[in-house]
């Protein structure tokens, strides 16, 4: 009997030498990881402490890591550290932070979503006796019902559509169903990893554009308006009202229901990826060398965002 979560099968279906290396080296951690945990801790501390307190415990997180050295050791691994390179990426981090932090609790308190657990661990055991778990965001309440929360900090968000077919959020659903968590469904909530973008101002600085192109938010426009203008004109006031009915492209809330058929493909999917996962990590403890032969790499896209390139390159060698 083994135990496997999404991520560590994830590895097996992406690369097995990724695989092996996961299991067989000191985990490494990365600026993304690291920018990710502080993230969502930052939150966590604002739903109960406040923003401020919050967003202090972000900053402190970040420094307790040692992001900027962890960072830089990555850089140096991968031949591409320079002190600017390494200014721009720690400097992104520390302005993006506070600002999705922020984005995220006023969009919670807006909408009322009422956080009834955080981080909570749920395991259920597949047909073959291995064992599947789950670490949720949290339990929330959202127009009188209850879901489970899942928060991510993404570059570009992602449709709909490739959600509701996503391992992570089948995983989630599975558990759900078979262990009969009071849920309805899963809200999965993405908050882009980018600031707001400035407003257009035109003639000289003495005068905002109303131009429908502009990608930037509507609080942001009336802050700005606040600055340019002693009386703010009616054409500038009723464009920050049409921004207030653009979608918001800088964070994205999905429901998603449970899909019984796609949930029973699921886990028959992980049944036999968790007995491919007990045989190689048997192999793995009885005879490494053959077990790393046996885990061939599968070179990609995945190949740029894994933390194993120089050794899977040095055991080819």
């Amino acid at each position: 009997m083994i135990k496997i979560s999404v991520s560590s099968s994830n590895n097996l279906r992406s690369c097995k030498r990724k695989f092996y290396f996961s299991k067989t080296l000191p985990f490494k951690r990365n600026l993304n990881l690291i920018y990710g945990t502080c993230f969502e801790k930052s939150f966590e501390v604002a739903l109960t402490q406040g923003l401020e307190k919050g967003i202090e415990e972000g900053f402190r997180s970040f420094k307790k890591q040692k992001a900027i050295r962890v960072h830089a050791h990555q850089l140096i691994e991968k031949g591409t550290f320079s002190l600017s390179k390494l200014r721009k990426d720690i400097n992104e981090c520390k302005a993006l932070l506070p600002d999705m932090v922020e984005r995220l609790y006023d969009f919670v308190l807006d909408n009322d979503i009422k956080f009834i657990t955080n981080q909570c661990t749920v395991n259920y055991t597949l047909p073959n006796g291995n064992i599947i778990n789950g670490r949720f965001d949290g339990l929330i309440e959202y127009q009188g019902k209850k879901y489970i929360f899942e928060l991510k900090g993404y570059s570009s968000l992602k449709e709909v559509d490739d959600l509701i077919i996503d391992n992570q959020v089948l995983n989630y659903l599975l558990l759900a169903s078979r262990t009969k968590l009071d849920v309805e469904g899963l809200m999965f909530c993405q908050v882009k990893k980018a600031l707001p973008k400035e407003p257009k101002i035109i003639k000289n600085g003495k005068e905002m554009s109303t131009d429908k192109s502009q990608k930037c938010d509507p609080e942001t426009y009336l802050e700005y308006a606040q600055n340019v203008y002693d009386v703010i004109p009616d054409k500038i006031m009723e464009f920050y009202e049409y921004l207030k009915t653009k979608p918001n492209d800088l964070l994205q809330l999905d429901v998603i229901l449970p899909n019984n058929q796609l949930i029973d493909e699921f886990e028959s999917q992980m049944t036999v990826i968790s007995e491919e996962m007990a045989e190689l990590l048997k192999l793995i403890k009885d005879n490494p060398k053959e077990a790393f032969r046996k885990c061939y790499t599968n070179r990609g896209n995945d190949c740029s965002w894994c933390n194993y390139t120089k050794e899977c390159k040095k055991g080819e060698c």
